[in-house]
Protein backbone atom coordinates (compact mmCIF):
# COMPACT_ATOMS: atom_id res chain seq x y z
CA UNK A 1 0.00 0.00 0.00
CA UNK A 2 0.94 3.25 -0.19
CA UNK A 3 1.43 5.86 2.43
CA UNK A 4 -2.33 7.34 1.35
CA UNK A 5 -3.52 3.65 2.16
CA UNK A 6 -4.29 3.21 -1.70
CA UNK A 7 -3.31 0.27 -3.35
CA UNK A 8 0.55 0.14 -4.60
CA UNK A 9 0.09 -2.01 -8.31
CA UNK A 10 3.04 -3.37 -8.39
CA UNK A 11 4.11 -3.85 -12.11
CA UNK A 12 4.97 -7.25 -11.55
CA UNK A 13 1.86 -8.37 -10.15
CA UNK A 14 -1.97 -8.43 -11.54
CA UNK A 15 -3.74 -5.51 -10.73
CA UNK A 16 -6.69 -7.34 -8.47
CA UNK A 17 -6.28 -9.41 -5.90
CA UNK A 18 -6.55 -12.98 -8.10
CA UNK A 19 -3.56 -14.36 -8.34
CA UNK A 20 -1.43 -12.60 -6.12
CA UNK A 21 -1.11 -14.95 -3.28
CA UNK A 22 -0.12 -17.81 -5.85
CA UNK A 23 3.03 -15.54 -7.49
CA UNK A 24 4.06 -14.29 -4.43
CA UNK A 25 4.48 -17.98 -3.09
CA UNK A 26 6.40 -19.14 -6.28
CA UNK A 27 8.18 -15.98 -6.70
CA UNK A 28 9.34 -14.74 -3.07
CA UNK A 29 8.90 -18.07 -1.57
CA UNK A 30 10.29 -20.47 -4.63
CA UNK A 31 7.62 -22.76 -4.08
CA UNK A 32 7.02 -24.85 -6.91
CA UNK A 33 3.89 -24.20 -8.57
CA UNK A 34 1.56 -27.49 -7.74
CA UNK A 35 2.74 -26.42 -3.84
CA UNK A 36 1.76 -22.80 -4.28
CA UNK A 37 -1.63 -23.43 -5.90
CA UNK A 38 -2.29 -25.89 -3.01
CA UNK A 39 -1.04 -22.86 -0.37
CA UNK A 40 -3.15 -20.89 -2.25
CA UNK A 41 -6.23 -22.41 -2.00
CA UNK A 42 -5.78 -23.60 1.36
CA UNK A 43 -5.12 -19.71 2.59
CA UNK A 44 -8.50 -18.51 0.77
CA UNK A 45 -10.50 -20.87 1.88
CA UNK A 46 -9.24 -19.83 5.87
CA UNK A 47 -8.53 -16.11 5.72
CA UNK A 48 -12.07 -15.23 5.75
CA UNK A 49 -12.88 -11.63 6.93
CA UNK A 50 -16.39 -12.67 7.94
CA UNK A 51 -16.08 -14.71 10.70
CA UNK A 52 -19.19 -16.30 10.16
CA UNK A 53 -18.28 -17.17 6.83
CA UNK A 54 -15.06 -18.62 7.68
CA UNK A 55 -14.61 -22.39 7.63
CA UNK A 56 -14.31 -24.64 10.93
CA UNK A 57 -11.35 -25.86 12.65
CA UNK A 58 -12.88 -29.55 10.98
CA UNK A 59 -13.49 -28.40 7.66
CA UNK A 60 -9.63 -26.71 7.86
CA UNK A 61 -8.42 -30.10 8.36
CA UNK A 62 -10.45 -31.88 5.86
CA UNK A 63 -8.80 -29.61 3.09
CA UNK A 64 -6.27 -31.07 0.59
CA UNK A 65 -3.51 -29.34 1.64
CA UNK A 66 -3.98 -30.04 5.28
CA UNK A 67 -5.04 -33.95 4.77
CA UNK A 68 -3.85 -35.04 1.44
CA UNK A 69 -0.72 -35.94 0.19
CA UNK A 70 0.72 -33.10 -2.21
CA UNK A 71 1.54 -33.82 -5.82
CA UNK A 72 4.78 -33.02 -7.04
Amino acid sequence: FESDGTWRNDPGYPESADGVILEILKDNFKLPTPAAKILDDFLKFTLVYDPKKRPLAEECLAHHFVAGPMES
